[in-house]
């Protein structure tokens, strides 16, 4: 049976993969092999894990960090926006910029309180001492939903080079 925590770990996982292959098809990304290894191997050990065996898991982990440990992931070499740009944004939008990043501790923090007792059919929908990993994960897309009506994965990189942050 897959609980509310595995499809959230799933949901994850499918948001990495897609990143990795964002990243892949980036040809303005100096480091675009070593940035979609990267997401990709996070998305298998989201998607997977649960199935490979802890040392598999282990591999995994180090050989993320030593990607991510020795500049493996590179910045988009497409053009950020101007300040005037980001200037006009951010006026536009006003203090209301700050609603997704607030609602993110909000939901956790609500849904950590109502998920300890959750309960389907007698057993707990979220694992003990996994309470606050769903919120957290609730709360991310809450805060993705009221920062705008774009799909997450069709904004992403305009709204990153908005900030100064590029993509990848």
């Amino acid at each position: 049976m897959m609980t509310i925590l595995d499809a959230l770990y799933l949901l994850v996982g499918i948001m990495f993969a897609a990143t990795a292959i964002i990243n892949l098809r980036d040809s303005l990304n100096s480091k675009r092999w070593k940035s979609a290894g990267f997401w990709g191997i996070n998305a298998i050990i989201f998607i997977f894990g649960r199935y490979l065996p802890p040392l598999a898991n282990r591999i995994l982990v180090i050989v993320m960090v030593l990607l991510a440990g020795l500049g493996g992931l590179g910045r988009s070499g497409k053009p950020e926006t101007s300040l005037e740009q980001r200037e006009v944004r951010a006026s536009r939008f006003g203090n209301r910029l700050f609603i997704p990043m607030l609602l993110i501790p909000l939901v956790t923090m609500l849904g950590t309180f109502a998920f300890k007792s959750l309960t389907w059919n007698g057993a707990l929908l979220i694992p003990a001492g996994s309470s606050t990993l769903a919120p957290l994960a609730a709360g991310h897309d809450a805060g993705n939903g009221a920062g705008g009506r774009r799909k997450p994965l069709v904004w992403r990189r305009s709204r990153l080079s908005g900030l100064g942050a590029g993509g990848g």
